[in-house]
């Protein structure tokens, strides 16, 4: 098995995080000087609202980046979860029961994604087709 070459932090790689911050302010900036509907802040809201799964997904998702792979198959678990979800509630399941059996089988199947996953390999796909059948 051979040793995984650590990865440096190079002053390059922080002056890139930087430029793209820095094009998200500028455009955050101007989007608010050309537009009065923009600086509401039912607008910023409903940005947040948006993109909070994403964020949660980030999240989670870090943790097998860091260690130097990448799992495809989160957006088959994702909709699959949220199928479940759907139909536990429409079935008169509440929604706080609903919501704690389906993070729990979400985190079940991406513990069972990680398990079946080839450790050679560098994507974690093995969910995303298994999932979507």
């Amino acid at each position: 098995m051979e040793a995984r070459e650590k990865k440096k932090f190079t002053s390059s790689k922080m002056f890139d995080f930087v430029k793209s911050l820095m094009v998200l302010v500028i455009l955050i900036v101007l989007f608010a000087i050309l537009s009065e509907p923009f600086r509401t802040v039912n607008n910023i809201i409903n940005i947040a609202l948006s993109v909070a799964i994403y964020g949660v997904l980030a999240c989670g998702v870090s943790f097998v980046l860091i260690s130097g792979g990448a799992d495809i198959s989160i957006g088959s678990t994702v909709g699959l979860t949220g199928v479940w979800l759907g139909l536990m509630i429409q079935s008169g399941m509440g929604a706080v029961p609903a919501i704690l059996l389906t993070m729990a089988a979400g985190a079940f199947l991406g513990a069972l994604n990680g398990l079946m996953a080839n450790p050679h390999t560098t994507f974690q796909k093995t969910g995303l087709g298994k999932w979507q059948r």
